[in-house]
């Protein structure tokens, strides 16, 4: 059996929030001359050969194929020569080309034609995107919808909660009094940073955060992405929030607030009266060292404890941006698992090794630099797909 599937293009996702009623709508191109060709024939053991096999789709398609054993409940084996395929974390799809191509042709061998999109759930793949799935099948140019989603129903909070957990659906029931509801509202959450000294307010840049695409945790914040640019009037009435706040609340140090930015108008949304999570990210375009400002300011030393309008502005924009990823099921970190992730530079946040991660937990963090915000994105949906992949490999 030989099959042969194209590369895609993937131009980004709109409103991966979900909040305009559809999540992870997205445009896509399928394109010729990074193709994967591949043959596979019955054996008596699994064999995996071809001059375009490396390493790591070896590891990949040995995962697949476990998938593929669990699903459909066969005990074949197979030859698998791979012939060509395209280069690896390059933007061309090649992970779900390869899963839709291998597992197509190794279920049609034992006679089982299931729909594509079902075929992708098997083996892991389109959770948030349906252009692999559809190029595969169709090819062109192709426009994802996305999900529909329950936008317009306010979620439920816990009070005291934080990162987006504590979230959740409403399910019908009577709300808890540890609980209040959310409204929804369409929009882009944004964060504002900046240093202030009780009285006065220094902005350091915005920032974009993520939240995770992880069904179950859809209010989870999974990442952040900076400085984003905004329009003057929207920059200058948030600033006009972040000063009310500083006065109201004698704010010292670093500090951040997020809000919501909807047809031009600002909702304000909270308050972060510490070190947030853009301060890795802000710092990159900044000459001077945020930490020991922040320590300056919130200390009781003579002359370092106010700030003034004339406080040096960023150096050179370098847009960066990080995602967290969370455990998809209960496994244990052992020491093969661990040094395995330790050799990819762009991960940090790497724990030690004999730790047993529960379901949901965070596990590492992604982070890299770009050019542009729309290279960074792509970039950094291509390095989670790839940890995610580990993971299943190595656990």
């Amino acid at each position: 059996m030989s099959l042969i599937a194209p590369a895609r293009l993937h131009f980004g996702f709109l409103d991966p929030t979900g909040l305009s009623g559809r999540q992870f709508a997205s445009l896509g191109l399928v394109i010729e001359g990074y193709n994967v060709n591949l043959e596979a024939t019955r054996s008596k053991t699994l064999i995996i050969t071809g001059d375009a096999l490396d390493e790591e789709t070896d590891k990949f398609f040995r995962v697949t194929i476990t998938r593929l054993k669990k699903k459909y409940g066969f005990a074949d084996d197979f030859k698998i020569v791979l012939k060509e395929k395209p280069p690896r974390h390059s933007g061309f799809g090649s992970g779900t080309q390869l899963a839709l191509a291998l597992s197509r042709a190794l279920l049609e061998i034992i006679k089982l034609k299931p729909r594509t999109e079902h075929l992708s759930l098997a083996v892991n793949r389109g959770k948030r995107s349906g252009i692999g799935i559809l190029g595969f099948d169709k090819g062109g140019f192709i426009v994802d919808g996305g999900k529909l989603t329950d936008a317009r129903q306010p979620p439920l909070k816990d009070l005291g909660s934080s990162g987006g957990l504590g979230i959740k659906k409403q399910t019908g029931r009577k709300s808890k009094s540890s609980e209040y509801f959310q409204k929804r509202l369409p929009g882009t959450t944004v964060s504002l940073s900046f240093f202030a000294d009780g009285q006065n307010v220094v902005p350091l840049g915005y920032s974009k955060p993520v939240a995770t695409s992880q069904s179950n945790l859809p209010f989870v914040f999974c990442g952040l992405d900076g400085p984003i640019e905004l329009i003057d009037s929207v920059a200058q009435e948030a600033l006009k929030i972040s000063k009310l706040i500083v006065h109201k609340f004698k704010l010292r140090g670093y500090n951040g607030i997020d809000f919501l930015v909807s047809d031009k108008t600002v909702h304000f949304l909270d308050l972060n009266p510490r070190i947030t999570a853009s301060f890795e990210i802000l710092q990159e375009s900044h000459s001077f060292c945020f930490f020991e400002k922040h320590i300056h300011l919130t200390s009781d030393i003579p002359g370092n404890t106010c700030i003034s309008e004339s406080f040096p502005a960023m150096q050179k924009k370098i847009i960066s941006g990080f995602r967290v990823i969370y455990a998809e099921s209960d496994f244990y970190m052992n020491e093969r698992c661990q040094k395995s992730l330790f050799n990819n530079k762009f991960l940090t946040n790497i724990p030690n090794s004999k730790y047993f991660f529960k379901k949901y937990e965070p596990v590492c963090s992604v982070f890299l630099r770009s050019n542009s915000m729309l290279e960074l994105q792509r970039a950094l949906d291509d390095k989670v797909d790839f940890v995610y992949n580990k993971l299943s490999q190595l656990t």
